[in-house]
């Protein structure tokens, strides 16, 4: 048996029965209202349908690269570091007429680190 859950927006999720209903990805679940609600586009009262029928089959589950994950969680934490450091240069140029580099992106700031000769 599974769980999907539609909106007219088409978005659309299965899940196991027996999963908890606040596992939903693409859908808030609230325990007060026992309802979802999309999270692409705000609608309430969304359709659940619980399908009986034969057990899917599953592929095993191939077990992750931490190496992966830790490169992908230190490339969103150098481009967020990018924009932080982008808007507190423009700040502070506002504020002492300075002329502090912004950088659009890590890729930027990687040249210039390169340029500087910090990175070879």
């Amino acid at each position: 048996m599974k769980r999907v859950i539609t909106c007219s927006c088409g978005v659309a999720e299965e899940m196991p029965a027996g999963e908890p209903k606040d596992k939903a990805v693409a859908f808030a679940y609230s325990f007060r209202l026992d309802d979802y609600r999309c999270l692409t586009c705000g609608a309430k009262g969304v359709k659940v349908e619980v399908l009986k029928g034969k057990p899917e089959v599953r592929a095993p589950r191939v077990p992750r690269d931490p190496a992966v994950d830790t490169i992908n969680r230190l490339t969103i934490a150098l481009r967020e570091s990018v924009k932080l450091q982008s808007h507190y240069a423009e700040l502070l140029n506002m504020h002492d007429g300075g002329c502090r580099i912004g950088f659009k992106d890590p890729d930027a700031w990687i040249a210039r680190l390169k340029e500087t000769g910090l990175l070879k």
